[in-house]
């Protein structure tokens, strides 16, 4: 299999959520994913992107949030990247931490990195770019 790239931009506004969710729906659909991994992944996906748009653009809907997701043979490899400053991942609190089960929020990091095989930020002076990763 050739490695395919799909891009796709769109403004930070929470409103475009479920229009991202259907795109990585329609994208990730044909690629025979077990039912499991595809409806975790979409999860995590959303949840990445609601992140972009909430934490790292702070909801400037001038602001844009660039997607790119990578296909071979081997793995899908989702960059989602924001135009904010950036965060230090170290210092989010564990939500599995008896003082945080309560909490409303605070769980978004966790169950991305529950959902994929491998995810990690990279900082950029222009930006955050999330990747996530699943092998097939």
């Amino acid at each position: 299999m050739e490695k395919v790239r799909i891009k796709k931009t769109y403004e930070s506004d929470r409103r475009v959520l479920p229009e991202l969710e259907r795109f990585f729906m329609n994208v990730l659909k044909d690629l025979n994913l077990p039912e499991q991994k595809y409806n975790s992944l979409i999860l995590a996906l959303s949840e990445a992107s609601s992140n972009a748009i909430k934490h790292g653009n702070k909801n400037d809907s001038n602001k844009k949030v660039n997607i790119e997701i990578i296909i071979d043979e081997k793995k899908i490899e989702i960059l989602i990247k924001d135009e904010g400053s950036g965060f230090d991942p170290s210092v989010i609190p564990d939500p599995t931490e008896p003082e945080n089960l309560l909490k409303e929020s605070g769980r978004g990091l966790y169950i991305i990195k529950s959902f994929v095989d491998d995810f990690f930020y990279e900082f950029l002076p222009d930006g955050t770019v999330a990747h996530l990763i699943v092998y097939r």
